[in-house]
């Protein structure tokens, strides 16, 4: 018997509604993940709106299915210049894209948000006169804000973000709290809430201050919030947060800060709290917390800390703590002293600790008076801004002379990560454009090799896991930085270092070299 081969080929028509309505809650979900695929004049098309365009069944199909526009994300400027009757247009494409995903539960982004209370009010005044039609950024801006708070008690999350690059060259945009004041005791499935690159403007009268700091206070659903932009100390629901980061550039004072930090860290039973900043921040401000209290707190359990004096604290539970790491000078917070202090208090079992370098610099054997609370410690992250040529190498030989001449301590250090980023900041005169990796470098890397990988004393686990990866800028902010590794890979410690078998890499830029295993 033989078979005839079967060359027909179905159309993709002939499917179930079903298996098509899979398929499409596949691509956007994939799609959604970037925002390149928002909503936005002149941008690329939303993955919705692709399949909407095939055909009028398709159309028809992704209308009847909610679950395609559970994550809407709508950028508010445009890609391109736009048309007068691309405004309008536009606003009517995301009111229907909003209320298409019927009563299910909705994620949703604003980007580029870019108005102050001023322009608030003027778009407002001119939505009036015109009818609600609208024929600019501005008021599109501001429609869309009342599109989406229309939608609120169906918020699942809600994140706002303004401009991320020079806030001077911009309008000072704030976060819009006239409207959004409107939302209070209307958000029971908000889980998120996030606010980027935003300044802290309080809304203008009729609104009181006691009014819209309470605008999130009752979240039952609220677990997490980020406020990485010029923050009001909000009143939130503390006891149901499991994660808290703070930008604390909003403060108007050192005091501001210090008193909002013990309300928070006192109340708080998050597992992650972050404090943040956007600024040199290591003013020394005595007498800012009373000396005689102590922060007690059994529920966090990783903390990043900006660099600023700290209170008396106790975190027993703690066990993942990054920092900046600045020295004692006249002009510096000591951090160093304030984190041992913290550790010795809390007795906490630490397994894994990050160190952030300041502009500055600071040597990484500072770090000498945290050892004893180490012992514990299983992975150490140590991120340095290339800010000059001998950054690199006075890190390394400063983690080697920690580990190598100590060998006592951090007996249970399993993994060490070393992070080189190249600076972001043009104005950086000093900032570095080639990174060279030499001898030396090898030289120190293959010290600590051999005797935390290879030699490890009977009293200490090994080493398992050592990268060194440079980072270059993100895309757009500046030409990459290239690299050179040739005097590392060639010199005697590099090839010793490659002969070992352990695990080692090396990672580089892509545009200038591969990651490089030393295990081979």
């Amino acid at each position: 018997m033989s078979l005839t081969p079967f060359t027909d080929r179905a159309s993709i028509q002939s499917l179930p509604n079903e298996i098509k309505a899979t398929i499409f809650e596949f691509v956007i979900f994939e799609a959604t993940k970037s925002r390149s695929f928002n909503f936005q004049i002149g941008g690329g098309l939303p993955p919705q709106l692709i399949l909407m365009a095939v055909c009028t069944d398709w159309a028809g199909l992704c209308i009847d299915l909610p679950e395609l526009w559970t994550r809407i994300s709508i950028a508010l400027l445009p890609a391109r210049p736009a048309r007068a009757s691309d405004w309008n247009q536009f606003a009517v494409a995301c009111e229907r894209a909003l209320g298409w995903s019927r009563l299910l539960s909705l994620d949703l982004e604003l980007e580029h948000w870019h108005l102050n209370d001023d322009s608030i009010q003027t778009a407002s005044y001119w939505n009036t006169v015109n009818g609600g039609r609208v024929f600019d950024s501005t008021g599109l801006s501001l429609r869309i804000l009342q599109f989406s708070i229309q939608q609120c008690e169906r918020w699942k999350s809600f994140a706002m973000l303004g401009y991320d690059d020079d806030m001077e060259a911009q309008p000072r945009a704030g976060i819009p709290w006239r409207y959004l004041v409107n939302v209070t005791n209307l958000i029971p499935k908000l889980q998120t809430i996030s606010f980027t690159h935003l300044w802290q403007m309080p809304p203008s009268a009729p609104q009181p201050r006691t009014t819209y700091l309470d605008t999130f206070l009752v979240a039952p659903s609220l677990s997490v919030a980020s406020f990485n932009a010029c923050f009001a100390p909000l009143n939130l629901p503390w006891a149901q947060l499991t994660e808290i980061n703070v930008d604390t550039v909003g403060f108007v004072d050192f005091h501001d800060i210090a008193n909002y930090f013990v309300m928070l860290m006192r109340r708080t039973t998050a597992h992650t709290v972050s404090w943040s900043h956007n600024m040199d921040f290591h003013d020394i401000v005595d007498g800012i917390f009373p000396a005689d209290s102590t922060i007690e707190n059994p529920h966090i359990v990783k903390l990043e800390l900006i660099p600023m004096m700290l209170p008396k604290m106790r975190l027993p539970n703690l066990t993942d703590l990054e920092f900046t790491l600045t020295g004692v000078s006249e002009d510096f917070v000591d951090t160093v002293s304030g984190v041992t202090s913290l550790l010795k208090d809390s007795h906490c079992r630490l397994l894994v600790l990050t160190l952030n370098h300041s502009h500055s610099t600071e040597d990484i054997r500072t770090v000498a008076p945290l050892l004893p609370y180490l012992g514990s410690l299983q992975s150490l992250t140590c991120n340095a801004i290339l800010h000059d040529a001998d950054i690199a190498l006075d890190l390394l030989e400063g983690l080697r002379d920690l580990l190598v001449a100590t060998t006592f301590s951090l007996p249970k250090l399993t993994t060490l990560t070393v992070n080189l980023a190249q600076s972001t900041r043009e104005q950086d005169s000093d900032s570095i454009d080639l990174c060279v990796l030499d001898a030396f470098h090898a030289e120190a890397v293959w010290q600590i090799v051999q005797t935390r990988m290879l030699a490890a004393s009977s009293s200490a686990v090994k080493l398992e896991h050592f990268l060194i990866e440079l980072v270059a800028a993100p895309s757009g902010t500046r030409d990459p930085i290239e690299a050179s590794d040739g005097g590392f890979q060639n010199s005697s410690a590099g090839r010793n270092i490659m002969a070992a078998g352990v695990d080692f890499k090396l990672k580089l830029p892509a545009q200038t070299s591969q990651v490089v295993p030393m295990d081979e």
